[in-house]
């Protein structure tokens, strides 16, 4: 369900509901992040939708630390099904985190 600006309701299949914002932004940081709280509120999930954006380490690292997921689209995909979706990973993302002891 659209509520504008970029932010949709995802009902899961577990019958919660994630407030979600797609975003197009090219580099995606904890500065846009507080940015797009304080403008749209409450969050649980960020979706980074294009192949050639991105979110920098500790944009990551900060949402997950709030329990708000932050993805590219295909990450979204592989995180739904969890209840800790914001905690979901890559293979890559859990090497850096853990060489840096953020988990």
């Amino acid at each position: 369900m659209a509520e504008g600006n970029g932010v949709y309701r995802l009902i899961r299949a577990n019958g919660d509901t994630l407030r979600t914002f797609i975003c197009e932004c090219y580099a995606f940081g904890v500065a846009e992040y507080m940015e797009t709280v304080a403008q749209l509120g409450h969050l649980n999930a960020v979706i980074i939708n294009s192949a050639w954006c991105g979110y920098s380490p500790d944009a990551r690292r900060h949402c997950r630390d709030d329990n708000v997921g932050l993805f590219r689209i295909g990450e979204f995909m592989g995180a739904l099904h969890s209840d800790e979706y914001w905690a979901y990973l890559t293979d890559q993302e859990a090497k850096y985190f853990g060489e840096r002891g953020w988990l």
